[in-house]
């Protein structure tokens, strides 16, 4: 595996270069790479490194930043997902927690409650089809072979209406036989049966919410959708200095073409605009077809059937992975791994 971008937590792998790079260059120290999440991997043997920041747990105890992969004390994982201050993992049967508890993923709220838990615990997940994957923001989500995903947690993303806000108990949520799902830290989309559906918070003016999950409009069938999470910036001291970026929404179409609509100041949306896209635009200039793309708040990229990576948008801290820092680019460009 390799990574590319920005490193100011050392979420490139590479120990003490702090440099942020335009290069994807591989992570040395880890082989036999099975699935990813974030800055989280799982082996063919089933055991995790992570670094960057996270709720990671070193042998040594709990830490949030690692500049160098460090294994995890789990063994025989399935999938792992991480998020700001959750991390979760699943086995053939059980899924294990750790980190903050400040949303009720790792326990119930009672009088002995656990603020933070620096080992991981099991969580109470009803007894089903094995978990073939994982989601972890301000909610979790459990996704079973049987179609049926689970979700505790913050709402939005929780997926579900309940009373409770957390809800810690793992319960159903309507939507099934979902195929593929992303989620950030409030928001959340997944694609079922060539449908996407989206929900969380939503940065309009004003925010709203989506409590559930709500069918998004795409020019053909679906197989894969990503979101990005808003991003708050700030230009001064004052309240009225602060723009909350909205998301920004991608997806792989049955036929491989790629499309994307949302906010699009710097060219994230791919058709060659800077225009903000209210509806899906057509990703241009993709030299085959692709089979997944990722959204970030201010690039994309695109996983392509020959196996190649493109990416577009902004490029502040060379996160396109062509060689090139601060060089923006409306068009996807491949990245070069070193």
């Amino acid at each position: 595996m390799a990574c590319w971008g920005a490193n100011n937590a050392g979420q490139l792998g590479r120990g003490r270069d702090e440099a942020d790079s335009a290069m994807a260059q591989r992570v040395s120290t880890l082989s036999d790479v099975a699935r990813l999440d974030h800055t989280c991997a799982v082996d063919k043997s089933g055991g995790v490194s992570c670094w960057g920041t996270g709720p990671f747990l070193a042998n040594d105890g709990y830490v949030t930043t690692e500049r160098t992969p460090v294994k995890l004390p789990l063994a025989a994982v399935k999938a792992v997902a991480i998020g700001v201050d959750v991390g979760c993992a699943s086995t053939d049967d059980n899924v294990l927690c750790w980190g903050s508890n400040t949303n009720g993923q790792l326990a119930p709220f009672t009088l002995a409650s656990p603020a933070a838990v620096l080992l991981p615990r099991q969580v109470a997940v009803l007894a089903g089809t094995p978990i073939r994957d994982l989601r972890v923001g301000k909610a979790a989500f459990a996704l079973r072979e049987d179609g049926v995903t689970v979700s505790w947690g913050a709402s939005p993303p929780l997926g579900r209406i309940s009373s409770l806000r957390p809800d810690p108990n793992p319960l159903p949520i309507q939507l099934k036989g979902i195929a593929s799902m992303d989620l950030t830290s409030d928001n959340a989309c997944a694609t079922v049966g060539g449908i996407g559906y989206c929900w969380g918070r939503m940065q309009a003016s004003p925010p709203f919410d989506r409590l559930v999950p709500e069918p998004v409009a795409t020019p053909e069938p679906i197989v894969q959708i990503a979101t990005a999470r808003s991003v708050t910036h700030v230009s001064g001291t004052g309240a009225d200095d602060e723009f909350v970026q909205p998301q920004r929404w991608c997806a792989v179409g049955a036929s491989g073409d790629v499309y994307c609509w949302g906010y699009n100041a710097g060219g994230q949306a791919g058709d060659g605009t800077k225009n903000h896209a209210y509806e899906a635009v057509k990703v241009q200039g993709l030299p085959e077809k692709a089979v997944e793309v990722s959204a970030f708040p201010d690039s994309t990229c695109a996983l392509l059937t020959n196996g190649k990576v493109y990416c577009w948008g902004t490029n502040y801290y060379g996160q396109l992975g062509n060689g090139k820092m601060r060089e923006p680019s409306l068009v996807p460009q491949e990245v070069v791994i070193r």
